[in-house]
């Protein structure tokens, strides 16, 4: 399994709560296509900071924020998919669209802060969230330099696996060595 690693930011002074958590459970379902294409298009850029119009937000049916606050939140992929992921604060953060990100507050419905509080963590911030994934797992978010949450979604027993360079396929299961065997035996 693999994972992207990103470095994202957004930055406004109207980001002051936030909350971090598999998005599917607090974007609205009007809000939710536009996550998918945004997150299938390929264009790896993109899918790490998901963005929307003021008139899809509009039509979300969540307060509308201030007129430049940034319509948009992040997230990545975790290493091994859907699950349940522990924090280094012990919490347990459970996954199903194979994502974890992070969302400012105002793009929340309100009929999903229940659900919000069950499913995710809010925490208070002062303009500025950035996610940090280092490719192997590990989830760090920080507002302002300072980490408020990791969490990390990789598999211990498989750390220690070796990857062939050329397939990606484990060692003891790539086609690729015996590929140059036989073609080192040819000459």
């Amino acid at each position: 399994m693999s994972q992207n690693k990103v470095k994202v930011t957004i930055k406004s002074d109207h980001i002051k709560k936030v909350w971090i958590g598999d998005p599917c459970y607090v974007i609205s379902d009007t809000l939710w296509d536009s996550v998918c294409e945004q997150t299938f298009t390929g264009d790896e850029e993109t899918a790490f900071v998901i963005t929307f119009t003021r008139d899809q937000v509009e039509d979300a049916e969540i307060l509308l924020p201030p007129e430049d606050a940034p319509l948009q939140f992040l997230q990545c992929g975790t290493m091994y998919g859907d699950g349940e992921y522990q924090s280094e604060t012990a919490y347990e953060y459970g996954v199903d669209s194979g994502t974890l990100g992070v969302v400012p507050d105002y793009l929340i419905p309100m009929e999903c802060h229940e659900d919000a509080e069950r499913l995710g963590k809010y925490f208070d911030v002062d303009g500025e969230i950035t996610l940090e994934t280092d490719g192997e797992g590990t989830f760090t978010f920080s507002h302002n330099g300072l980490v408020i949450e990791t969490i990390w979604t990789g598999d211990e027993d498989e750390d220690d696996e070796v990857l062939c360079d050329d397939c990606g396929y484990p060692s003891e299961h790539c086609v690729c060595t015996e590929e140059n065997d036989e073609e080192e035996d040819d000459e």
